[in-house]
């Protein structure tokens, strides 16, 4: 019931647990009675009562995590990814470095979503969160070393065995990179955080951005402008006061 939902997560808050986890907790009860839903129809609609009760009665903010520069993803980085790892894990690394794409939205790319627009780029019809369609760009020669590593047949990115890669997979892969070539903890976002900050830090306009990237302008301003006020400008206020 909402009731019960609404004293446990309570009963978490109450204990210290962090919004961020509790957000998480609440979305896997929900993806649970919607699946069960599946199966019986006739409580979808007290799912739904349930579900709005339960957002109305507690609110769970989860304020947006600033991406430090030194985590990310360094051109000497790539260079070392480039040079040492197998021609899957180089080539969806440099996907992922190119265009700071999610990994879900990858896996779900097929072959006739990708169209030549001339001979050096190939547009890609991407459909992200919530459905939305939006299209990004890439290489023509990135385009023909995916086609050549991952020989997909009906999807872009494809697994060995010729099923659509799943975003399991491209997280191990990207793991592993990290692990064996870089010496340090490597994860699928941790390249879209970096070509937002290196397109943004390079003049490209915050809006163009965040349209390539499905993401709202002010969430790319709060999280990836890398800037800092200076000390001396602190000082200078404080002295201005006096």
């Amino acid at each position: 019931t909402a009731d019960s939902l609404v004293s446990y997560l309570y009963d978490r808050r109450k204990k210290g647990i962090a919004s961020k986890t509790l957000k998480a907790d609440k979305s896997a009860i929900y993806l649970c009675l919607k699946l069960y839903c599946v199966t019986n129809p006739d409580l979808r609609p007290q799912f739904d009562l349930i579900r709005i009760a339960t957002n109305e009665a507690i609110k769970l903010r989860v304020s947006t995590t600033r991406i430090r520069e030194s985590d990310l993803v360094t051109i000497e980085e790539m260079k070392l990814i480039l040079q040492l790892a197998t021609d899957r894990a180089k080539t969806l690394s440099l996907f992922l470095w190119t265009t700071g794409i999610r990994p879900g939205e990858i896996s779900k790319i097929k072959l006739r979503d990708c169209q030549s627009i001339d001979k050096d780029l190939i547009e890609i019809k991407i459909n992200g969160k919530q459905e939305r369609i939006r299209y990004i760009l890439i290489p023509t020669y990135l385009y023909k070393d995916i086609l050549s590593f991952y020989k997909g047949k009906t999807y872009l990115f494809e697994s060995i065995d010729g099923y659509q890669l799943t975003v399991n997979a491209i997280e191990k892969m990207i793991y592993k990179i990290g692990k064996t070539i870089l010496n340090r903890r490597v994860y699928p976002y941790l390249f879209r955080h970096t070509f937002a900050t290196m397109q943004i830090k390079s003049g490209q306009d915050i809006g163009a951005v965040a349209e390539f990237m499905d993401n709202s302008a002010d969430i790319l301003a709060r999280v990836y402008l890398h800037s800092r006020i200076k000390t001396e400008s602190i000082l200078n206020q404080y002295n201005l006061g006096l």
